[in-house]
């Protein structure tokens, strides 16, 4: 058997056996010493260096940004992504990989939002923006969120419809949809627990916390004001003034 390395730094390596090569040169199935559950994290480890490839590519180039948004499956195969569960043991690697690639492929190039809205992208991030998730992935969907949305009436509309007037939810997320859903995490973020610094920083937990706080910031400055008498101006002043009237 051969090693196969570990993607993850400080991880011991995986035993693997090798593949046969048949006749046609095709792979048959390659069978691995690992459990599922290993399966399943090697897996995602291979998603997230996929994620972070097309996000660097795509950083400041509208070019690799444009041909990717062109590329049949593409954006709505990075989407997909966001549906992927956390393995145990990480801190959601691969999800922080998929949403900074969301990022800066819509950043990039403006007409790819529109094709992550058909792709239900802003639902998928919004569900994503709670303090149940890992504080990387939080502001990493965020992030995401700001770009996505970039002051685009219609995504602004998605960012309203939210889980708008779900009894379930929070009252903030009940008035204001995701406005609202934004507003939640700034409120109830503290420290993450299983915090762990990125090899190389001496940022704490409360580091990352001030970070969720700016991400989160970017994406309502995203989706709020379009102009005095847009969407989320007229939505904003009748949940303040109403509120307003409670108190």
């Amino acid at each position: 058997p051969e090693k196969l390395r570990s993607l993850r730094p400080g991880e011991p390596d995986q035993i693997v056996r090798k593949p046969v090569i048949g006749h046609t040169g095709r792979t048959a199935k390659l069978n691995m010493t690992i459990d599922y559950t290993r399966r399943v994290v090697v897996m995602d480890e291979c998603m997230e260096e996929i994620s972070w490839a097309i996000a660097f590519a795509a950083i400041g180039h509208k070019e690799n940004a444009e041909h990717f948004g062109l590329t049949l499956g593409g954006i709505g195969g990075l989407t997909s992504l966001l549906r992927k569960p956390i393995p145990d043991g990480t801190n959601g690697e691969a999800l922080q990989a998929a949403c900074y690639a969301i990022g800066n492929v819509a950043a990039s190039f403006h007409p790819n939002q529109q094709i992550f809205l058909k792709n239900q992208a802003i639902e998928r991030l919004l569900d994503l923006v709670t303090v149940e998730m890992p504080s990387g992935v939080q502001r990493a969907a965020c992030l995401a969120l700001s770009a996505v949305v970039g002051d685009n009436p219609e995504s602004i509309a998605h960012v309203l419809a939210y889980h708008k007037g779900d009894l379930e939810s929070d009252e903030l997320v009940q008035r204001a949809g995701g406005i609202g859903t934004l507003l939640v995490l700034i409120r109830d973020v503290r420290p993450d627990p299983n915090f762990k610094p990125k090899k190389g920083s001496d940022q704490d937990s409360w580091g990352a916390v001030a970070d969720i706080y700016e991400a989160g910031i970017k994406a309502l400055a995203a989706a709020s004001f379009v102009n005095t008498s847009g969407l989320w101006f007229t939505n904003a002043t009748s949940f303040f003034s109403t509120a307003d009237k409670r108190a």
